[in-house]
């Protein structure tokens, strides 16, 4: 019987979460982070990992490749008169493990509140319960694994000849941020850095490594750091020689400096203050306790605005799907579509200057008696400061192009106080004093626009976004 592989060569591969990480659970609320039936802890499925580097093979080369490496069904044709087509299984050339956290007791878990927007009116959605005559929110909660934390995955890679230099352009790309790992893509989840790739290779043709092999699963990663076969390869000229011909893959990427004018208040779930002074209310914070817009809060603000602007100029709504993404529709049997933008948390101003906030006391008003409501005096702290916000619009030849276009136009109006972020737009919280944005796109020509000083650079490419803007404006 004749060997299906000579060689094997095993990635041990650490890699650390630099934004949060979602992979949800096929049981229970799908807000949750899927945890190890045993264990109880936050891990990342072998089937997830797979999925993210097939779903690289299928975009980079051409399209029976994934299927050499990860196995399919290749079709042959039989030579008898009717030509039927035979399907035969061929087996994969590459294993995952599953992804475990490293000090999995230590994870900081991160629950965010989200609501869905009405388009209409730009405020909280509400949907009619089914066979009733109620009115549901669309409020709901997810959870995420918070940036920072480190995960380890092994992959094994059989008959790895030219395979080998293809798996390390997919890490590349991972360390240049063009792939991201589980869910909320669009709001910035997924995106990890590779710290360090242990490689050694196995020859099945030589004895001695043949007895290495079957020894290998018994090994700890205290012995594997000891011998000296394995090697780092993030450290080998091949690596970096691929490592500098990788560029970041997006359209345009945008750059907002600005700061909060006044005060803003994107509610979290939970005050973990629990001092005397604790107030009823605080802007959300991340994992490591900094004040945050999250990444679906803007989105939510922003792509609000852009539906306005859209439906007003008569564009259609596709291009609207085109650019957030499209939920599957059950109902009408409907597909679901991937997004091509994509937002980041963003960081409201020094963590000790808001920590050090005053509460803001408030009262409600009776409207029947114009009187404070019994029992109605309530707190809230909010944050300000500075910040960056971060967009980037991924590389798509028929959409991209106008999507930044109608994204210029929405931040114009926040800019202009017309679109706030977050709670209190009544009393005046969520306003964003934009000072400076700075668009790259993927040639790293740049365009900037000076509210502060009103001046634009680089007009070209808001001509090439506007003029693409037009044409779908006169479809």
């Amino acid at each position: 019987m004749k060997a299906q592989y000579n060689q094997v060569g095993k990635y041990i591969i650490t890699a650390k979460c630099e934004t949060p990480l979602h992979i949800g659970s096929a049981v229970g609320d799908k807000s949750e982070v899927l945890t190890h039936p045993v264990e109880n802890v936050p891990f990342i499925q072998a089937t997830s990992l797979a999925g993210v580097f097939r779903d690289y093979y299928q975009c980079t080369y051409e399209e029976s490749h994934p299927e050499k490496i990860f196995g399919g069904s290749q079709k042959n044709q039989q030579e008898d008169q009717q030509k039927e087509q035979q399907e035969e299984l061929t087996g994969s050339k590459i294993r995952f493990s599953d992804g475990a956290f490293l000090k999995p007791k230590e994870l900081v878990m991160e629950l965010r509140p989200r609501v869905k927007i009405n388009s209409q009116t730009g405020t909280v959605a509400a949907e009619k319960v089914e066979g009733t005559d109620q009115q549901s929110g669309q409020k709901f909660e997810i959870e995420y694994v918070a940036a920072g934390a480190k995960f380890q995955f092994t992959v094994y890679l059989y008959d790895n000849g030219e395979e080998d230099r293809n798996f390390k352009m997919c890490l590349a790309n991972i360390w240049q941020s063009n792939i991201q790992f589980g869910g909320q893509k669009s709001n910035g989840c997924g995106y990890i850095s590779i710290e360090k790739v242990l490689y050694k290779k196995f020859d099945l043709t030589k004895e001695e490594d043949r007895n290495k092999w079957f020894q290998e699963d018994c090994l700890e990663y205290k012995d594997i750091l000891e011998d000296n076969e394995y090697k780092d390869i993030l450290k080998g000229d091949e690596y970096k020689a691929i490592q500098a011909k990788i560029s970041k893959n997006f359209s345009y990427d945008i750059k907002i400096t600005a700061k909060t004018d006044g005060e803003l208040l994107v509610k979290g779930i939970a005050v973990t203050d629990l001092s005397d002074n604790a107030p009823d209310a605080m802007n959300i914070q991340n994992g490591a306790g900094e004040y945050i817009i999250p990444a679906s809060s803007l989105k939510g603000a922003i792509r609000n605005r852009m539906e306005m602007i859209a439906a007003y100029k008569g564009i259609e709504k596709k291009i609207i799907d085109s650019i957030f993404g499209k939920a599957p529709n059950l109902r009408k049997d409907e597909e679901g579509t991937k997004g091509i933008i994509s937002f980041h948390d963003t960081v409201i101003g020094k963590q000790e200057d808001n920590d050090n906030a005053a509460n803001r006391i408030r009262i409600q008003i009776d409207k029947f008696t114009g009187g404070v409501k019994n029992s109605a005096l309530f707190n809230e702290r909010y944050a300000s400061g500075d910040l960056t916000m971060n967009i980037r619009i991924n590389q798509n030849k028929e959409y991209a192009d106008a999507a930044c276009g109608l994204l210029v136009l929405a931040l114009r109006d926040m800019a202009n106080g017309q679109v706030t972020v977050g709670s209190g737009y009544s009393i005046g919280k969520g306003f964003i004093d934009i000072k400076e944005i700075q668009i790259t796109d993927k040639d790293h020509k740049i365009c900037t626009i000076s509210f502060a000083n009103k001046k634009i650079e680089g007009e070209d490419i808001l001509n090439t976004c506007f003029n693409a803007l037009k044409e779908e404006i006169k479809k």
